[in-house]
């Protein structure tokens, strides 16, 4: 089973802690304004590092090879007389019949292979792997920069009820993948939670359980 399936299972659960996410997002909007906005407009200038970045991808060798195939595979798709017919039903409210449905499933599901043996070949790339380097680069600067550092330390103070919350779903989701799964990464992360005391807990403890988030759960 694979890291998405795997995760998958507990959707509910992320679930929640998306929408927790959201309500600390607001607290901060609310308790934090100035620091909040700091950050926002820092967010807009690293974005825009990163969409400039992702135009020199588009022009390299390797990204117009990947690029090409990938129309070429589309293009199959869309020319199969099945797919055609498929589609076309749908889009005027026409029910399918069994073989139609069943060819356009094996063409569909044949485009996701292609799609996914285009993507592996070219995540190998040279020049694939420079720009990903590049681009974590980039994007480590949205959480190490003084602005964000001064909005943590806001929302730690202002939002702690909220953050408190936010570890016990997290220490709730790590002990499941835990023991049920038996995810390495999610043991440390709960290992680390569990010598946290909540009624005392200090922004140090917060920004390490972070740290350890930002590798991944698995």
């Amino acid at each position: 089973m694979d890291k998405f399936k795997k995760l998958q299972k507990y959707s509910k659960l992320f679930k929640e802690m998306l929408v927790h996410s959201m309500k600390l997002i607001e607290c901060n909007r609310e308790n934090c304004k100035k620091e909040t906005n700091k950050q926002n407009k820092y967010g807009d200038i690293v974005m825009a590092k990163i969409a400039k970045l992702s135009k020199k991808e588009e022009s390299t060798k390797s990204f117009k090879s990947f690029n090409k195939k990938k129309d070429v595979t589309y293009k199959s798709y869309n020319k199969n007389k099945d797919v055609k017919t498929y589609l076309e039903n749908l889009r005027n409210d026409i029910k399918n019949n069994i073989k139609t449905v069943l060819s356009h499933k094996r063409e569909f599901k044949k485009v996701l292979r292609t799609m996914k043996k285009i993507r592996k070949e070219y995540l190998k790339t040279v020049e694939k792997k420079k720009y990903e380097k590049e681009r974590k680069s980039i994007l480590k600067e949205l959480t190490t920069n003084t602005r964000y550092i001064e909005l943590a330390k806001c929302s730690f103070d202002k939002c702690l009820k909220l953050h408190k919350e936010d570890l016990k779903l997290v220490k709730k989701l790590t002990d499941i993948l835990c023991k049920k799964e038996n995810i390495k990464k999610a043991c440390k992360i709960s290992n680390v939670i569990d010598k946290i005391v909540l009624a005392k807990i200090t922004y140090k403890d917060k920004i390490k359980v972070l740290k350890l988030i930002k590798d991944g759960f698995v």
